[in-house]
């Protein structure tokens, strides 16, 4: 039988994959798991499953797409916006991964992820305008 978490709702054998991940990351597991629980996921399970294809699918590390996603987090504080859409970050990341230049070695995915919003923003926080 598998044990949830009381914050993120995650099982343990996800919270081990995070916590392993975040080893070398300035706000490791602490700052994932904030980001987590502020995006109010109704399963972060299936979000983190979804996480790591993507990662699988990629050029980069899970370690590389936690700090993405937490630089996403810090872009997303310097434009007010207090929404976590974790879901869709992880998207857009994954459409980052995607776009990113291929070279000899792969640019650091927290730039190409940065670089990203600012050229083209983030529409998922935006409130519809409905005319």
């Amino acid at each position: 039988m598998e044990t949830k978490s009381r914050q993120t709702s995650l099982s343990l054998e996800n919270e081990k994959i995070l916590k392993t991940a975040t080893d070398s990351i300035e706000q490791g597991a602490f700052g994932v798991e904030a980001l987590l629980d502020r995006g109010e996921l109704e399963n972060a399970d299936s979000v983190i499953d979804k996480l790591l294809e993507y990662v699988d699918d990629s050029d980069y590390s899970l370690t590389d797409w936690l700090s993405a996603l937490l630089e996403f987090d810090k872009w997303l504080v310097g434009e007010k916006v207090d929404a976590r859409p974790v879901e869709t970050m992880i998207g857009y990341i994954h459409c980052s991964t995607m776009g990113a230049p291929q070279t000899l070695t792969a640019p650091e995915l927290s730039r190409v992820v940065l670089e990203n919003l600012v050229e083209w923003g983030f529409d998922a926080v935006k409130p519809i305008m409905l005319d």
